[in-house]
């Protein structure tokens, strides 16, 4: 029956949900089979006329229109795409079936033993197709992590990504289950029973019931949900010590406190001096709510009467040796606090900031009573990200940017204002990954749990870890165990020339290759100590090239080894490419191209973008400044016969291999938005593609003119062709545009990232795109919309 509805609709694929209903009634219609009456023929036709009814209940007109959308199946977040015949569906993780995280986010979920149609299925947590155009047919990799927290009991270990919650055995780190929603902040209600949670930049809260540890139908879906006013965004939350209140730090500068029970908004607070709330934390009685913003020059902290709902205090920070002239022109701003929290008893206020400093506050007197530098040997910019006190108040830790957590006798003593009993340091743990955002002391007092992920300071800058969740004993002060299970922010992708294999760019520095059949991580390629800005694969796939600073290094893709560095004298390498016989490597090294001859191993020609041809603008000279390229971008042509390239200095160039000489330059059109980030051929190498920050530019080859131009009010990031030229897709913030090259109309637009796109490539049939995002995850998004127009 569905095998024939679809080949009636023209390949068309159904609606998830609709075709599970469809399948359940046919399940459920019990036809007797009595060999001297007709009544197979009307029981068919029952289930016929059931199925067109449901049809036009729920099927609008234009489900059944492919132009100009992208048509895929909605899947799991960590299972491979599915295989003709085999079915695709969401993972339903029970928590009495534990699995050690593998390290990949690929083969520690639970299958969903729902019975299926063989061909379509339901999307699990919610029972309702929610837009399959914007649902990636796999998803490789966890993402980013950005908040790490126990469960009240101890039992549980939450972990707030841009892909989803995570729940963790505290004892063994094995996964238990998983909330399919971005989060950058969360919390448990006391009794442990619900969580709360906010995406990034999101403008609502929602509530999950965690009782059972049992993700389904029902208790996938939020249990309450708070709006916030419109486009104020959610930076921040905190929930009292009894759950009655919720605060929430929007990024206009407001609180808005919210009564759990009703949930209804009860009060809302303004920030003396706008900019985001950056952190905020409840006092144990509830009754004080502290808080610090984004914008403060001064780094204070505001302290509310929660009952009130008055400012009854302000808490500034004075001067140290950090916040000195010479420091403030190297930081190029002021410092800001970052986190705060209350001590157990809540007498003591704990705050650290971006200098690297950690200060102890007198709540009765308001005022400072102790102070602490994350490293008093370096004067360095460090940052100190986080603080928290053990559940008993004699441990203070603080985690920032060095990649340590340290740990304070925090069994201080203060008489009338005036601390008599110093904090004096215990231990410090080598974390050794990049560095700590988030920290979390067990209940019983004995482990603690850290974090190191992603946080962003007050210019919005993100610095990031290793993505690991370490957990510790603070008795020993030794390292327990260690989850590798998520992967840093995604610069750069490539495929090898069979599709077979994809390498990822992080900014972590690492490069992973990945099987695109089995969605496994094969191998991790480390040895770069910066954002690997780019990858690529040679023509055969033996080797792979990556970009770093300034330095390039070739990998031999079989043993997983370096093979050659090579070290630019100037500037940053931001881009490297094949020759298409793969013969030779070019690579960029500032305002010149050298090309490096694969087989003898040396230098055989450099092309000298000469800037002197233009007239230098503002971005040339900011270039030298701060050593990035004045060439962004480097390709070949399909043929091999010539290279492009694109500069900051707002120019696309075409250089001809055979006499080593520049033929062509071309202005992109809107010069005020400076640089040509990204050049690429199309697949017949007729068209060169170039992208500036706010449009992509046509250039035809064979005339050396400008032929087509899109522009928009957003930044693009990157851009590619399909492999039969017809279709154009940049990434654009957080959707991946799609132009058709015949029309030069937008055809498509997919909106599933949950931050901005880096990178998007075709596979080599065309059937697949996918694409690399800040938030860490690779997707694989099925094209078969496009192909069928």
């Amino acid at each position: 029956m569905l095998t024939t509805m679809h080949a009636s609709l023209n390949g068309e694929k159904l609606d998830s949900a609709l075709t599970l209903n469809i399948v359940e009634i046919i399940q459920r219609t019990c036809i007797q089979l009595n060999p001297q009456k007709f009544v197979v023929p009307i029981g068919i036709a029952v289930i016929g006329i059931l199925t067109l009814s449901m049809l036009c209940l729920f099927v609008p007109i234009n489900q059944f229109s492919a132009f100009g959308k992208l048509v895929g199946t909605a899947v799991s977040n960590e299972t491979k795409v599915a295989e003709v015949g085999e079915i695709s569906q969401d993972n339903v993780m029970l928590s009495t079936m534990p699995t050690v995280p593998s390290g990949d986010g690929t083969q520690d979920l639970v299958r969903n033993p729902r019975p299926t149609n063989g061909v379509y299925t339901a999307n699990a947590h919610t029972n309702v197709d929610t837009d399959a155009r914007n649902k990636p047919a796999a998803r490789l990799g966890n993402g980013i992590i950005y908040e790490i927290i126990y469960s009240p009991d101890g039992k549980l270990i939450a972990v707030a990504g841009a892909v989803g919650i995570w729940l963790y055995d505290a004892e063994t780190l094995a996964k238990v289950g998983m909330i399919s929603e971005g989060a950058g902040a969360i919390a448990f209600s006391p009794d442990g029973q619900r969580l709360v949670s906010a995406k990034r930049l999101d403008r609502a809260v929602q509530r999950w019931d965690v009782s059972t540890q049992l993700w389904n139908v029902s208790t996938r879906k939020p249990v309450g949900g708070l709006q916030l006013r419109e486009l104020h965004y959610v930076t921040a939350l905190t929930l009292s010590l009894d759950g009655d209140i919720l605060a929430i730090g929007n990024l206009s500068g407001e609180i808005a406190l919210w009564d759990i029970a009703t949930q209804q908004q009860t009060a809302l607070l303004d920030i003396p001096e706008r900019g985001g709330v950056r952190t905020l934390a409840f006092s144990p009685d509830g009754g004080l709510l502290a808080a610090a913003n984004t914008r403060d020059a001064y780094a204070t902290i505001y302290l509310w009467d929660v009952p009130t709902q008055t400012l009854v205090g302000s808490l500034k920070e004075h001067t140290t040796r950090r916040h000195d002239e010479e420091l403030r022109g190297k930081l190029n701003y002021d410092y800001g606090v970052s986190f705060v929290a209350f001590s157990p008893d809540g007498k003591i206020l704990a705050s650290c900031s971006d200098d690297g400093s950690v200060r102890l506050w007198d709540i009765a007197n308001q005022s400072e009573v102790a102070l602490f530098l994350e490293d008093e040997a370096d004067n360095a910019y460090l940052g100190a990200n986080v603080v928290a006190f053990s559940s008993d108040g004699t441990i203070l830790a603080s985690a920032g940017n060095d990649a340590k957590i340290r740990l304070w006798d925090a069994q201080i003593q203060i008489d009338r204002g005036v601390l008599t009993r110093n904090v004096r340091p215990i231990s410090v743990l080598e974390v050794n990954a990049g560095v700590v955002t988030s920290i979390s002391f067990r209940p019983d007092g004995k482990t603690l749990a850290s974090l190191s992920g992603a946080i962003a300071n007050r210019l919005g800058e993100t610095k990031v870890g290793d993505m690991t969740v370490r957990l510790w004993n603070l008795k020993t002060r030794k390292q327990i165990t260690v989850l590798e299970h998520h992967n840093p922010r995604i610069e750069s992708l490539a495929l090898s020339s069979n599709s077979a294999l994809l390498a990822s760019g992080h900014q972590d520095g690492v490069v992973a290759l990945w099987d695109m059949r089995s969605q496994k991580r094969l191998a991790t390629l480390r040895g770069q100590k910066a954002i690997v800005k780019s990858v690529t694969f040679s023509p055969d796939g033996t080797l792979l090239a990556s970009t770093e600073r300034e330095k390039v290094r070739l990998w031999d893709v079989q043993k997983r080894k370096q093979v050659v560095v090579f070290k630019n004298n100037t500037a940053t390498a931001e881009s490297v490419a094949f020759s298409p016989d793969g013969k030779i490597l070019a690579l960029v090294d500032y305002s010149a191209i050298r090309l490096w001859d694969i087989t003898k191993k040396e230098t055989i020609g450099v092309l000298q973008h000469d800037v002197h041809r233009m007239q230098p603008s503002q971005f040339v000279l900011m270039a030298r400044e701060i050593g990035r390229s004045i060439i962004q971008s480097v390709v070949f042509s399909p043929d091999g016969k010539l290279l492009a390239s694109g500069g900051i200095d707002n120019s696309v160039r075409l250089w001809d291999m055979r006499q080593r000489k520049e033929i062509f330059i071309g202005d992109q059109v809107k010069r005020d938005f400076g640089s040509v980030s990204v050049v690429a051929f199309s697949p017949d190498g007729k068209i060169l593609a170039s992208l500036g920050s706010k449009e992509i530019n046509l250039w035809s080859i064979a005339e050396h003119k400008l032929i087509g131009s899109f522009n928009t009010y957003e930044y693009f990031e990157t851009l590619a062709f399909d492999p039969n030229g017809r279709f154009l897709v940049a990434g654009q913030g957080t959707k991946i545009r799609v132009w058709d090259l015949g029309t030069r109309e937008a055809v498509a637009t997919i909106e599933g990232c949950q931050d901005r796109v880096n990178s998007v490539i075709f596979t080599h049939d065309g059937k697949k795109l996918i694409s690399g995002s800040r938030d860490g995850v690779i997707r694989v998004w099925d094209t078969s919309g496009l192909r069928s127009e």
